[in-house]
């Protein structure tokens, strides 16, 4: 995987970056990331990838390549869209330790599969333990620093996303960087050459309200960073997105995940989550939903025939996507433009000011 550092601008927290994998696939960040839908959508954004492993998958009646030909290998190749750049997370129930989820083959012949087939992102897999609220930030920073660097050695380091959970204090956020550091690869910057380092943060299907202060924390530690000569890419996992409501009678809501752009993150996530009615219609009728506008980075809420409503995120996520490359393009000649975008839409730069 190629990486490159084309601009940021510190004030505004926008950092523009090219990934380009070995088929040529060429994506600007920051970019939006969702699951594979319709073909027409292929390239638009980034594709994620999310393989959960059961306790009966870890048997190991049929180990090695047959288990992964028959299971794991079919997931992939199902969820992954060929010769573009895929997002690939495993994860275990919440009965499955890290250390049994790290030591499952199939995962380790997960190497072979990104070789043979494509230049893809793979994050450190983690366990729906982690997100359990009896389990604390240390318990989890031990279960990786007893298992990282041995599942690290099998992939390249470009492209081996570190695991951050953003739900911990955001007094933690460091401990956990401070893990990934030593399998840093080195990548080229309008200011030399830097450490690469490559994080997913788990924001647990949640809106980032709910995490402010960690996400608002995870931005100070990029400036840090980058001070100190490393760059820290943040790949934005399991977001919510605000919702519409005709019942509520909420017909416009701020973009909120589409602005962590704005605050550091490279990769912006889907929540995996069907978009919820805002309020009357069926199945057969019209529904209603938010519909992104670029004028004031909000959902505004549109009734829409069920064809279209099926498709609006991964539409909202294509036009984002397709203005943040615009804009990732622009900055090289006017590295000021995206403070200035969001200085021209006032309720997005107090959202994004609220976070400093």
């Amino acid at each position: 995987m190629q990486v490159k550092v084309l601009e940021f601008d510190e004030e505004a927290s926008f950092f523009t970056s090219q990934l380009k994998n070995r088929e040529n696939d060429l994506h600007y960040l920051p970019s939006r990331a969702f699951r594979k839908t319709s073909s027409d959508f292929y390239d638009r954004y980034l594709n994620e990838v999310l393989i959960g492993i059961r306790t009966e998958d870890l048997s190991e009646s049929s180990p090695g390549y047959d288990n992964f030909s028959r299971t794991i290998e079919p997931k992939l190749r199902k969820k992954s869209v060929s010769n573009e750049i895929n997002l690939i997370t495993f994860f275990g129930d919440r009965d499955i330790d890290l250390n049994q989820l790290l030591s499952f083959e199939d995962i380790n012949l997960l190497a072979d599969f990104e070789q043979r087939y494509n230049d893809h992102l793979v994050s450190l897999p983690f366990t729906l333990k982690f997100r359990e609220d009896t389990y604390n930030a240390t318990q989890i920073l031990n279960d990786i620093r007893a298992s990282y660097s041995d599942f690290a050695s099998t992939l390249r380091r470009t492209n081996l996303l570190g695991y951050v959970p953003a739900y911990v204090s955001h007094r933690e956020l460091e401990n956990f960087i401070r893990l990934y550091l030593d399998t840093a690869s080195t990548i080229n910057t309008p200011v030399g050459t830097l450490n690469y380092v490559p994080l997913l943060i788990d924001c647990k299907n949640s809106l980032p309200d709910k995490f402010k202060r960690s996400l608002a924390k995870l931005r100070q530690l990029k400036l840090k960073y980058l001070d100190e000569g490393t760059y820290l890419s943040y790949y934005g996992f399991s977001l919510g997105t605000p919702r519409v409501s005709e019942k509520k009678q909420i017909n416009t809501t701020l973009a909120k995940e589409f602005l962590l752009s704005f605050l550091g993150f490279d990769i912006i996530g889907g929540s995996h989550t069907r978009i919820k009615p805002g309020g009357g219609g069926n199945a057969f009728d019209e529904k209603a939903a938010g519909v992104f506008a670029r004028d004031d980075f909000s959902y505004h809420l549109r009734r829409l025939p069920k064809r279209e409503y099926d498709r609006t995120k991964p539409s909202n996520f294509a036009d984002q996507t397709e203005y943040l490359s615009g804009l990732s393009r622009n900055m090289q000649t006017n590295r000021e433009l995206a403070k200035n975008e969001l200085h021209r839409r006032r309720e997005a730069f107090d959202y994004v000011e609220s976070y400093r």
